[in-house]
């Protein structure tokens, strides 16, 4: 029995034992299919999550991506409470928690939604919930004329048919799945009403599983009241010298930027040296002119 197999069935398993609902009052050779049918529609499912999120491409690595886990750098996020740690926001996907991330372009959102997939199935014999895992800029706009729990289905499933899809639509009543939807606010502008509209049915529908959601600030999708909204934060200074080090480039160049920003760079550029993305740029920028911008626009201008 493959992996795969081996979550289906205990995952399974487990939602039997705990169940009052459907699974509870099915017979012996009724459960036994039941098994099968979620094997044979979910067995591909870990795979594909985990190939979506291993690798990465930016502004860097344009032509070869690499691998994430290599240049993750931990990051914290606030909520109106406190703030949190990656690893801890992580962790809520075990339960039914839903979670929203929002912040802005540039600040680590997918990186982070990426990393917590893989933390999510590597940790999948402890919580046993499927993770589906959809990069929603490149869905087109005929899945959001559909309810969400039918893309979803559509999106993972490698036997589409009615018996399947009762199945499916077991395990989401169950909780045996974590939805993980990367970049709201990449959906078309035509379709993201009704993206967001079918994200508040989802939550109401299937409140037993959890859901993982990242965006640019939406007011609309921070109201619904079910999601839990964590607000990425600035890194600090040491976070971004791990950024630099970990990036695949001239150690030269690298040390020389590092030593600038630990000699009260980072102070002076805070407003942008926050943000990963232009840190990155920051570094080209100060490899072809040797020099550090005043302001982000001047290196943006810059043809990256």
């Amino acid at each position: 029995m493959t992996f795969g197999e081996t979550v289906a069935v205990t995952g399974l398993k487990a939602a039997a034992d705990g169940a009052k609902g459907p699974i509870s009052k099915m017979t012996k050779a009724a459960y036994n299919k039941l098994v099968v049918s979620f094997i044979d529609c979910f067995r591909d499912n870990l795979a594909h999550a985990e190939g979506q999120c291993q690798k990465i491409k930016n502004i860097l690595y344009r032509n070869e991506p690499v691998d994430l886990l290599d240049k993750y750098v931990n990051v914290k996020f606030k909520t109106n409470v406190g703030v949190e740690t990656d690893a801890a926001v992580s962790k809520r996907l075990h339960n039914n928690q839903k979670t929203l991330i929002s912040g802005f372009a540039g600040y680590g959102k997918t990186m982070f939604v990426k990393w917590a997939t893989l933390n999510h199935i590597k940790t999948i014999q402890h919580h046993r919930k499927y993770p589906i895992f959809i990069k929603l800029r490149y869905l087109k706009g005929e899945y959001f004329e559909k309810p969400l729990e039918h893309v979803l289905y559509e999106f993972m499933s490698s036997t589409p048919n009615k018996s399947t899809y009762d199945q499916f639509l077991l395990g989401l009543h169950q909780g045996c799945f974590c939805i993980i939807l990367d970049a709201v606010d990449e959906v078309n502008p035509q379709y993201r009403k009704k993206c967001i509209e079918g994200i508040r049915k989802f939550v109401v529908d299937f409140p037993e599983c959890s859901m993982l959601i990242s965006t640019r600030p939406d007011d609309e999708l921070e109201s619904i009241s079910q999601l839990l909204v964590f607000k990425t934060i600035p890194m600090d200074k040491d976070q971004i010298v791990q950024v630099i080090k970990k990036l695949d480039y001239d150690l030269g160049v690298k040390e020389k930027l590092i030593a600038k920003i630990e000699d009260g760079l980072f102070e002076e550029r805070e407003d942008f040296l926050g943000s990963p993305l232009l840190a990155t740029i920051m570094l080209l920028t100060f490899d072809n002119t040797a020099d550090i911008p005043e302001k982000p626009s001047h290196f943006l201008q810059g043809g990256f």
